[in-house]
């Protein structure tokens, strides 16, 4: 006798799976970017972690030349970050993460903030490989609430927190940054590099027009390597808004 499919059952399956898949992916990206911009409070615990022994593929190196050091004063990434990033703004990056551990692998983050009255900040994921795109996910953090939501399927769930304590800092622990000239995918970069007692160096590239077109961090476990696609100070505030015809998942 054939078993009756619960439909309910089924997709309440299917929502897990992927919540599941998708969590385990951002929490290593995270894990590795956890002193980077977003400033994020998550565990680092991995950040301290042995080197593996067994590797599933080599690390992404690039080659670079050190020519000087800058004080903060005069360092194109501290006038970048605080004329592009402190204020209201939207941007869009391709993350490439490579662990000796994990091996290779793709991240699209979509970064929208608001600082209009009060702090709203969505950040949304799509993990890649072999550049074929999975289901997405956001965060939404407002100013009294927090919501994980899945675009595709249609729902969310509440999280933890609000953006009523969130601070969009961008301070550097060090005086001076080291600067030279780095090699990223064939094009030749300016960058200005820094970095902290966790071991983690992060260089900050910039094109021939003062743009900011990579940020590379490298720790003993691995490099991740963001490259900027898209940034706008035109806000899309539905944005931080749950559309109607979502639903709410306990």
């Amino acid at each position: 006798m054939s078993k009756k499919i619960n439909k309910k059952d089924d997709k309440n399956t299917s929502l897990n799976i992927k919540i599941t898949i998708i969590t385990a992916v951002v929490i290593v990206w995270v894990i590795c970017l956890a002193v980077m911009l977003s400033k994020c409070d998550f565990d680092k615990g991995a950040e301290n972690a042995n080197t593996p022994t067994d590797t599933i593929s080599d690390i992404t190196t690039y080659e670079s030349a050190e020519n000087g050091k800058i004080s903060k004063g005069e360092s194109k990434t501290v006038a970048y970050l605080d004329s592009h990033f402190k204020a209201s703004h939207y941007r869009v990056k391709e993350i490439e993460i490579s662990s000796a551990q994990e091996g290779t692998y793709y991240i699209t983050e979509a970064f929208t903030y608001s600082t209009d009255g009060y702090v709203y900040r969505r950040t949304s994921y799509s993990t890649y490989a072999e550049r074929e795109y999975t289901d997405s996910t956001a965060e939404l953090l407002t100013p009294t609430n927090a919501y994980v939501i899945y675009p595709e399927m249609k729902v969310y769930f509440n999280s933890d927190g609000n953006s009523s304590l969130y601070k969009n800092t961008m301070d550097f622990a060090n005086e001076y940054f080291n600067t030279g000239t780095i090699n990223v995918r064939g094009f030749d970069y300016y960058y200005e590099e820094t970095s902290n007692a966790d071991g983690i160096t992060t260089k900050y590239c910039f094109d021939k027009n003062n743009e900011l077109k990579y940020i590379i961090s490298t720790t003993a476990q691995g490099t991740v390597t963001e490259e900027i696609k898209e940034y706008s100070k035109d806000i899309d505030y539905s944005l931080f808004q749950i559309p109607a015809d979502y639903v709410l998942e306990q």
